[in-house]
């Protein structure tokens, strides 16, 4: 859409007004130009889909020779691959002027990034003529400059290739990002340049594939014979997983997934690899079972409205409450988001497990054959004689009573428990996007608010204590599954009106300080019905990688919470105390579950507290509660030992 603007004379010197079209992506300003933002699909590489977004702030009124604008751009991809492309402006400049370009890089969208121009006079040519002298406010913020040059004058159907060969690592939604601003100069030449006079500029900023591909060598391919490695001269199809041992030059990384080679940060030709391959021992849940000795599987109880706990103990004052009288015990059968998953409940002791120098408590084995632990304290689990046995029954249980020492890996600060201070929604998620309740986006605030981007409290401790001295030791991570996720559950509901049945939608909940409910306050507190199921998979199923067909693919470790629903499942209950079922420790701790957000009462987040039952606090206020790890064994695990605390189970190596 051109704009034709009048001719001014000033001072017997006629400045030219230069008529623009210049919008970005779709050939024309969308509404004023000012603010408007615009999304298009602009290219498709290699199986990836790149996108660009902008924020268009171009206003062309009374424009002088000098001016300047910028815009902000994000291009983001989606896909598997490592893609190389050239950002290229495309278009015609009909002016007798070159545009000067200038490109910057960033890692995120800069605040108070502007352009700032004012009127001068000067003298050209004999006399004073108006010119503008333009600023880019907080320019330091864009870090560097990684491309400048010109867009020919007098050119029809030009491209420019503004950068040369960036790239981007693609991967599932909502993909990888990169950050560029664009400032465009309509030059002072400090000569008349009444001969731009009625002709214009107009065009897109897009991407093009570049003609760059690095390449990688494999160097040679190892396949486990038995105990011994054989070089052979093919890569091996699915049913195969890639070992440790397998390495890249340059820096190169390597994945191997559902029978598929990716190799990521592959920065140079030549780069060389050597892969070992070992045969893929996938169990089913039920082989776990029947590798871990449980052969009396119940099907779930009829109700959850209540806990789980031995018969008779209700009468026990001191440990129990009056309503906990379920015969509730053992190893119970659900479905997950992978298959069939069966759980342990009630008073059970034949969960305990030595791993890593430390002690865990199994959750449950997954519908994929993974053995979801939770962490339950430092060192081997203590011996019968020096436990803190709680309860013990007339029929001869005894052992679910039993708490390691430090059966966490720390408390967070005071004010800082799960998230960020604040009332905003952001606050319930394990990671998190923007906040606000307003963006400058075409994005619903809801999916801005919950983008997997920025870490919670919880989720940065977490990755610490993995990480740290005393985490997981490298020896031990081959045997950690990184593809079954955590559920950090954050479908919202509107808040007064929690029982409708449906979603709410999201452009109206669950982001700034909008009242909003999350799924597990419905499903546990209200219709007392838990599940193992994750609901948003593509955003809320935190997994390393996607080789399950489910998650998010945003985790740097493998290592997340239990679930408030998971809590359920084991034997507790919302405001329901229970000293007797198995994950009970005597000190409260964080699960990943939100409940609710908003100013109506802050983020809330599910814990457990020391009496054993679901309750929900604020997420930012002092509650001093622990954080219990939460890891996934590998479905090929094998064991040895009964599982009780006498005899825990360890892994055969």
């Amino acid at each position: 859409m051109k704009k034709n603007k009048r001719l001014m004379v000033l001072m017997g010197i006629l400045m030219p007004v230069i008529g623009i079209t210049f919008a970005y992506f779709t050939g024309k300003i969308i509404g004023s130009g000012e603010g408007a933002f615009t999304t298009v699909v602009t290219a498709s590489i290699k199986n990836t889909e790149l996108t660009i977004e902008g924020t268009l702030e171009f206003n062309y009124n009374n424009m002088l020779p000098g001016h300047k604008d910028i815009s902000a751009l994000k291009v983001s991809a989606v896909g598997n691959e490592l893609i190389y492309y050239n950002l290229v402006w495309k278009g015609d400049n009909t002016l007798n002027t070159k545009i000067n370009y200038t490109v910057y890089k960033v890692k995120e969208m800069q605040e108070g990034v502007s352009i700032s121009c004012n009127k001068v006079w000067e003298t050209v040519a004999g006399g004073k003529a108006l010119s503008e002298k333009c600023t880019i406010n907080n320019e330091s913020k864009l870090g560097e400059v990684i491309g400048s040059g010109e867009i020919e004058a007098n050119s029809l159907e030009q491209t420019v290739v503004l950068v040369n060969d960036e790239r981007i690592q693609s991967k599932a939604k909502p993909g990888e990002i990169v950050y560029y601003y664009v400032v465009l100069e309509y030059p002072n030449l400090n000569e008349i340049q009444n001969e731009d006079i009625g002709k214009g500029f107009e065009g897109e900023v897009t991407v093009e594939e570049a003609n760059k591909t690095p390449d990688i060598n494999v160097m040679a391919v190892y396949v486990r014979d038995d105990d011994d490695y054989k070089e052979v001269s093919e890569i091996p199809q699915a049913g195969y997983y890639l070992n440790e041992q397998s390495s890249c030059s340059s820096g190169a990384s390597l994945k191997w997934a559902n029978g598929e080679l990716r190799v990521t940060n592959l920065t140079k030709s030549g780069t060389s690899c050597y892969l070992y391959f070992d045969k893929l021992e996938v169990q089913t849940p039920e082989e776990v079972l029947a590798d871990l000795g449980i052969t009396d599987v119940k099907n779930a109880p009829a109700s959850f409205a209540g806990t789980a706990c031995a018969k008779g103990t209700g009468g026990n004052e001191a440990h129990s409450t009056g309503d906990c009288t379920f015969d509730e015990n053992g190893v119970f059968k659900g479905e997950d988001d992978y298959g069939t998953t069966y759980y342990y409940r009630g008073t059970v002791n034949n969960n305990w497990v030595s791993f890593a120098g430390k002690t865990w408590r199994i959750i449950r084995i997954n519908g994929n054959g993974t053995i979801r632990l939770i962490y339950a304290g430092e060192g081997e689990p203590i011996s019968v004689a020096n436990a803190s046995i709680i309860n013990t029954t007339s029929e001869g249980l005894s052992g679910y009573g039993y708490w390691t020492k430090n059966s966490t890996v720390g408390q967070l600060s005071e004010k800082s428990n799960y998230g960020e201070s604040g009332e905003d929604n952001a606050n319930v998620g394990f990671m998190y996007g923007a906040k606000g309740e307003t963006f400058t986006g075409n994005d619903i605030p809801y999916n801005e608010t919950h983008k997997n981007k920025n870490n919670s409290k919880i989720k940065t401790m977490l990755e610490t204590w993995y990480n740290g001295n005393n985490g997981i030791k490298e020896e031990y991570r081959k045997y950690i599954d990184g593809a079954t996720g955590f559920c950090n559950d954050r479908t919202p509901y509107q808040y007064d009106n929690i029982s409708n049945s449906s979603l709410m939608d999201k452009s109206k909940y669950g982001f700034g300080t909008v009242n909003t409910y999350y799924g597990a306050y419905k499903r546990i507190t209200l219709m007392k019905q838990p599940t193992f199921r994750c609901e948003l998979k593509e955003n809320d199923l935190f997994t390393m990688s996607n080789d399950q067909g489910n998650g998010n693919e945003s985790l740097s470790l493998p290592v997340g919470l239990i679930t408030a629903d998971e809590v359920v499942f084991a034997g507790g209950a919302n405001y329901g105390t229970n000293y007797s079922y198995w994950l009970w420790t005597n000190s409260g701790f964080w699960t990943m579950t939100p409940v609710l957000g908003g100013k109506v009462s802050e983020c809330h987040i599910f814990y457990i507290i020391n009496a054993g039952y679901l309750d929900y606090s604020s997420s930012i206020r002092g509650r001093g509660d622990g954080v219990r790890p939460v890891i996934n064994l590998k479905s090929n695990t094998r064991f040895t030992g009964d599982g009780t605390i006498e005899n825990p189970y360890m892994i055969k190596t």
